[in-house]
Order: C-alpha cells, then structure tokens, then sequence
C-alpha cells in the first residue's frame, strides 16, 4: 500500500484513486473497503455498473468513507487494490439500473453564486519541487475568465437538487454554509451546469490558485501554511474540525482576487482527464481531456484532513481519482466563460 499524502489512520482507501508521494508504506492494509457509487450508463463520461458496497448505509465519517488519494505515483505502480469498476465484488448484491437524475442543466432557481473575475494573463503552471506529475514546468496562456469565490456549499446544491436537476448527495451534510461533500464528478458538472457555468480546467484552477503570473506557492503568497491559512490538520490534530468547515472561514488563506479555500477545506473536481505529467499539456488554458475520456480526473486543493504537511496545499498539487468515486473530503467549484 502507498503512503497517501494526508491522514491514513483509521481512513479508507478509495479504490480508483492513487496513492504515494514517497512510496512508504503507511500501515493501511486493514483498513476497509471504500464506497462505491452505481452509476447508469447514460451518464456521461461516468462509470457504469459499479455495485453499491454495504457500508453506503452506514454514517459516512471519517473512517469509513475515502478520499481523493495522492496522485504522485504513475496508477501502474499503485498497489491499493483493482481500478476497475467493472469487476463488481462477488459478494455483493447488483443494485440493478439506478437513475442519477438528469444531467442536462434547466433553467437555475434559488442559487446564488458570488462569481469573481480573474484576469487573464500567463503563468508557469507546474513545479519542480516534487516529482514528475507536476513536470514539465510549461508556460500557459488563460483568457479572462470568472471562478466562483467559494466552493459550492450545501445549500447551493441543494437549490439544484430542489429543482429536479441534480442527484442529491451520496453522504449525510453539514450546514448550509459548508461545502457539499460526496459527489462524484458527473454530479459536481451537472451543478455547475445547472447554475451557469461549468467546472473549471486544472490550468485555470491553478492560475488563480498561484496568484495568475506571479506565480506562488500558496493562494496567500510563499510562506509556509499556519492554521490560519487553510481549513486541514497541519502537521497535528490543533488546525481543523473533524469536518469541512464554513466557507471562507479562512480569509487571510485567500488568493489575491478573494477566492476562499483554495487550499484545504475540501478537494475540488475539477474538467480535466488525469495524465501521468504535463508532456503535451494545452497551453490555452483549456481542460485536457481525452477522446474517448479517460478513467480517472483531477481533483485540486487538498481537503480538512490533510497531514502531509504544507505539500497537498501547493497551488500546483495534483491528484486524480475514478471520476464514480466519492467520498467527504470531495467537493466542487465553478468556472465559467465571461
């Protein structure tokens, strides 16, 4: 098992995801199975005939329900069970055709989204400081382009839901004022359809998360992360509640236009395929999919239960999990064209 870049202990593993910044094991063989979510064949870009595990009855909390894994290990080399969502477990009943709710975005009602405007200009996205997955460091052109300043919250998605568009929820939420949790990827897309935009691509996410050409480490500049900062576990238990907290609960971790919780508080889906480094990367700012999609898309920003350290909160921090996964640390956040 690879060590993963946040907390281990006691926490699942989310098959489809991958794990090891350093390739040390972390001790987690035990610990049990993660939650998979069916998902029918007309979802686009979604996996379909995944069985639903018996633990999806259960309270989803920090030690039964995984999240997105460190991505800085090729998928080939992960030893953290199968990646295939197809080979359902024979011992479980098949949940037979489950319907996800329309995908095609009607008219929004009751949502409100605090859209901020990013200017557009070139940055060097990547790093050097980690490994391959963050290489070649390459030159990226983004057009103007408008994120929204939060992540989408509970009641947000639930405006959509109310409205007969999205899914409700794989997990139990918390307020009104906290990221949703526990959408996978098709579900995180339909909302931001939904509400007029859509997500946003990973050299976006990361233009505003570096502060556009200047170019930081963090969406506060280069110094290292305090509790202040970012909504995670820091280097102990002292920096974060058991649960994602309140947007922008963390204003002094904002990027230079005022985009809350870019680092920490939950990780964020975002278009993008996932591809194993940079090497032909889009230069115009545009999501990097493939044709057909691939298996696995990139998730951004680390989560509250972060433990590695001032790593995962890096603006250029990748990792990639199987987009019909979910879990409580994996949230969403819009983009749209001006």
């Amino acid at each position: 098992m690879r060590r993963i870049g946040f907390l281990t202990l006691a926490v699942a593993l989310m098959v489809g995801c991958r794990g090891g910044s350093d390739g040390a094991d972390n001790g987690v063989a035990d610990i049990p199975p993660a939650t998979d979510i069916p998902v029918s064949p007309d979802v686009p870009d979604a996996v379909a005939d995944v069985p639903i595990q018996d633990d999806t009855t259960t309270d989803p909390g920090p030690s039964d329900v995984a999240p997105m894994k460190d991505a800085h290990t090729d998928p080939g080399t992960a030893d953290d069970g199968p990646s295939d969502p197809g080979q359902p477990d024979p011992g479980q009943p098949d949940p037979g055709p489950v319907d996800n709710g329309p995908l095609d975005p009607g008219p929004q009602q009751g949502v409100s989204i605090d859209w901020v405007s990013i200017p557009g200009g070139t940055f060097q996205m990547g790093a050097t400081d980690l490994d391959s997955i963050e290489q070649p460091v390459h030159a990226v052109t983004i057009p103007s382009f408008h994120m929204a300043k939060t992540e989408v919250t509970v009641a947000q998605y639930q405006s959509c839901v109310t409205a007969g568009t999205c899914r409700p929820a794989t997990c139990p939420q918390g307020a009104d004022d906290v990221p949703v949790v526990c959408l996978w990827w098709a579900q995180s897309g339909a909302y931001c359809a939904w509400a007029g935009g859509r997500l946003c691509s990973e050299a976006e996410w990361e233009y505003a998360a570096r502060n556009g050409p200047t170019g930081n480490k963090y969406p506060w500049g280069d110094r290292d992360p305090t509790c202040e900062d970012a909504v995670w576990l820091g280097l102990g238990s002292d920096c974060s509640p058991p649960s994602p907290a309140a947007v922008c609960s963390k204003p002094s971790g904002n990027d230079t236009w005022g985009v809350c919780d870019l680092a920490g508080n939950v990780w964020e889906w975002v278009e993008d395929d996932y591809h194993s480094d940079y090497t032909s990367a889009p230069t115009d700012g545009s999501a990097w999919v493939d044709s057909p999609r691939g298996s696995a898309r990139i998730g951004r920003g680390g989560s509250f239960f972060d433990v590695g350290g001032a790593v995962d909160l890096r603006g250029s921090y990748r990792n990639f999990c199987d987009p019909a996964k979910y879990g409580n640390y994996l949230g969403a956040r819009c983009c749209k064209s001006p």
